[in-house]
């Protein structure tokens, strides 16, 4: 067989073996809207509300509902319900847990439960192995960061048996801490931009 001809085929079967690999990439691929349909956590309007609240009780700046890609996820992207950020501090922040009226224990595992009565109410707003990939991802490149769990002010922590190793903060220690500005470590503005540019819910209302 010519070598010209040796060469054209070994060309050709090289482009159709790269074609195949692309079209097994793009059907396993976990794009966004795949990944809504799944487990992920969604971000709570109470959560949404007590965002509001610190935001105007400080003089912080704050992002709500995002979507990020994360290695570290077995989804591959994670949410973030919230980050609150000053000068002086960077809080990222989960779904708050929120008060209920006749509750007398609370236990953040895996999930959330509220012990009622007896009853175990199963809460679906929190997930400890997505809050882990999400600390992973986070503390990598912001390790002077906080990354809590928010409590109602409401709330006795003394009612509430933490079996995760993240700490647990209510709206009105997050707000202190916010009032207290010491040292200068971050720019609000640059914060928000980065991950406004890699919040995966806005590339979707933007596509």
């Amino acid at each position: 067989m010519p070598l010209i001809n040796i060469v054209l085929y070994s060309t050709v079967g090289l482009l159709f073996l790269i074609l195949i690999f692309f079209i097994f990439k793009r059907l396993f691929e976990k794009t966004p809207e795949k990944i809504s349909q799944q487990k992920l956590i969604s971000v709570e309007k109470f959560t949404i509300d007590a965002l509001e609240i610190i935001n105007a009780s400080a003089d912080v700046k704050v992002m709500t509902n995002l979507l990020l890609k994360n290695r570290f996820s077995k989804l591959n992207y994670s949410v973030l319900p919230g980050l609150i950020v000053n000068e002086s501090n960077l809080f990222f922040v989960s779904n708050i847990i929120n008060y209920q009226v006749g509750i007398d224990k609370i236990i953040i595992d895996e999930n959330i439960s509220f012990l009622k009565k007896g009853k175990i109410l199963k809460q679906n707003y929190f997930s400890k192995s997505q809050f882990e990939s999400l600390f992973k991802l986070l503390d990598k490149k912001f390790s002077n960061s906080k990354i809590v769990i928010l409590v109602d002010d409401r709330i006795d922590f003394n009612q509430i048996d933490n079996k995760t190793r993240f700490e647990i903060w209510s709206q009105g220690e997050v707000i202190k801490k916010l009032r207290q500005n010491s040292q200068k470590i971050y720019v609000p503005k640059k914060i928000i931009d980065y991950f406004s540019s890699i919040n995966h819910f806005n590339k979707e209302k933007n596509a």
